[in-house]
């Protein structure tokens, strides 16, 4: 995946909105972000906000976690909506 695919994903299907080189979840949005790592993959779960830098993707989740991710690593991302019917 790319930065631009990434930030794409986000920002058309998650509702995310960009904020300088961070792309922000909203409130009422769980994000969900899937990470490649052998043959299971890493999923990083409450996602809150992702900064997009040169050749990574840096992760941050409402527990204060902070994930560090090639772009090429990152494979899927799922979001779910308390307000909206569907997504």
């Amino acid at each position: 995946m790319t930065a631009k695919v990434l930030e794409t994903i986000l920002t058309n299907h998650g509702r995310c909105t960009r904020d300088g080189n961070s792309v922000i979840v909203p409130e009422d949005t769980e994000a969900s972000i899937y990470i490649a790592l052998g043959s299971e993959p890493l999923i990083i779960d409450r996602v809150r906000q992702v900064d997009l830098e040169d050749g990574i993707a840096i992760i941050k989740t409402i527990r204060r976690e902070v994930y560090v991710v090639a772009y090429e690593d990152v494979r899927a991302a799922r979001f779910s909506n308390k307000d909206q019917a569907g997504y």
